[in-house]
């Protein structure tokens, strides 16, 4: 009986319907933004590829002093990536409020919302082991 009474809610918020957003900042996140996000995005996966490229390289040559030296710069880009998705998740809250969690892309946002926590935990312990604590 629980069972059919969850399945049914959860079948219920998977297809509300959205209101039409209006305002400059609705028009920006599903406008440009999108297109900046898929940018930011992209740039992230070719900086995560080269980064773990040179990383290889320097462990396959035996050199982990230059795997340490690089690795302030590499937080400091890695800071700037959550830092976006952070922000990115925020305004697509304040745009979409309660239906980012419900609706058509449900699971989608819930994920990108697990991986922009998971990737602040990441940034938050590297900051915490450069800084020695």
């Amino acid at each position: 009986r629980i069972r059919n009474w969850f399945l049914k809610m959860l079948h219920r918020f998977a297809h509300l319907q959205e209101p039409e957003r209006t305002g400059y900042l609705a028009w920006f996140v599903d406008g440009i933004f999108e297109h900046i996000s898929s940018l930011m995005i992209l740039l992230n996966v070719i900086f995560m590829v080269l980064a773990t490229d040179r990383d290889m390289e320097d462990l396959q040559g035996g050199d982990s002093s230059a795997f340490a030296g690089r690795r302030p710069l590499r937080n400091t880009v890695e800071t700037i990536f959550v830092s976006f998705y952070i922000v990115e998740l925020m305004v697509k809250i304040a745009v979409h409020k309660f239906f980012f969690f419900v609706g058509d892309h449900w699971g989608w946002n819930c994920f990108d919302t697990f991986l922009v926590f998971l990737s602040l935990q990441d940034a938050m312990t590297s900051l915490m082991e450069e800084s020695g604590g």
